[in-house]
């Protein structure tokens, strides 16, 4: 099962960091049921999401697109919670400078 939506807010850790849950699971697909359709539109969490999704609306969603969103979520986390010499508007500016760079080059 591909959950295509992984990223910081559909992970669920417990505060003892022994456990966690992910959630949010409407956009899953079952991988052993042929799709009748394919879809023209994005799912997940664009910030999350893998390099060659985001290049290429038309590409399908396979199990290393998931792997990709878990490492850019790690990626995330730990710039945002590392202890570091910046401030924490510091530290937004930059996740924010990371994470929310847009580009045209998606699509072509």
């Amino acid at each position: 099962i591909l959950h295509r939506d992984i990223s910081v807010g559909n992970i669920l850790i417990a505060l003892d960091g022994k456990g966690g849950l992910l959630i949010d699971w409407e956009l899953a697909l079952n991988l052993n049921r042929k799709a009748r359709t394919m879809r023209q539109w994005f799912t997940g969490t664009w910030q999350f999401m893998s390099v060659r999704l985001l290049q290429q609306i038309s590409n399908r969603h396979d199990p290393n697109d998931d792997m990709e969103s878990f490492l850019w979520v790690l990626v995330f986390v730990f710039l945002r919670y590392y202890p570091g010499s910046l401030s924490l508007d510091e530290a937004y500016e930059s996740l924010n400078a990371i994470f929310n760079e847009q580009s045209n080059a998606r699509g072509k």
